[in-house]
């Protein structure tokens, strides 16, 4: 079934593949959500973007963590060294 996407759509789409960072990412994805039609023929589209969305956020989430969890493996490490 055809979806008959908007220009818009195209644009966001263009955006999405130019950009690096994960948040841009995830902004061009939530465009290009809101510029779908919503009829029977986009609902896998919609889907698959849902999907991209939400393993970018886990992926940002995750690395977040990661930072976090390094940053205090060298605090704890510093701290032992100036105790012994």
């Amino acid at each position: 079934m055809p979806t008959n996407l908007p220009p818009e759509y195209f644009r966001a789409e263009q955006t999405f593949r130019e950009v690096e960072s994960t948040s841009a990412k995830v902004a061009a994805l939530e465009e290009m959500m809101s510029t779908i039609p919503k009829h029977k023929g986009t609902d896998k589209l919609r889907a698959e973007l849902r999907r991209k969305i939400s393993k970018l956020k886990e992926d940002q989430q995750r690395k977040k963590v990661q930072a976090s969890t390094i940053q205090n493996i060298i605090l704890i490490k510093k701290v032992q060294d100036e105790l012994f």
